[in-house]
């Protein structure tokens, strides 16, 4: 499967395409025949498929780079908890639940 073009190639090409007809456009009417005009919608379509895709893609990077920083905060405030939850002098009293005969 070949890649997709990127969508500034892909408009880059349409404008190129209609670039040789703006000296004109504003003298005479411009007509495009309508093969050539379904050809454009499906650029257009393309491009807008492409742009919605790395929309997504952008927006599912920021949401894992905020869920990295925010794993980040939990867990310093967990430290931070259990770090008041020990004694000042670091002694961690350890249950002894054997049985004692």
């Amino acid at each position: 499967m070949s890649a997709l073009p990127k969508p500034s190639e892909q408009i880059r090409k349409v404008l190129d395409d209609l670039a040789p007809h703006a000296a004109s456009a504003g003298v005479f009417d411009i007509e495009i025949e309508g093969a050539e005009f379904i050809r454009l919608i499906k650029i257009f379509e393309a491009i807008g498929d492409e742009c919605a895709k790395m929309e997504l893609e952008l927006a599912i990077l920021r949401d894992s780079e905020a869920g990295r920083a925010l794993c980040g905060r939990i867990e310093q405030t967990a430290t931070d908890q259990l770090a008041a939850l020990l004694p000042a002098e670091g002694t961690v009293i350890r249950p002894d639940f054997r049985r004692k005969s």
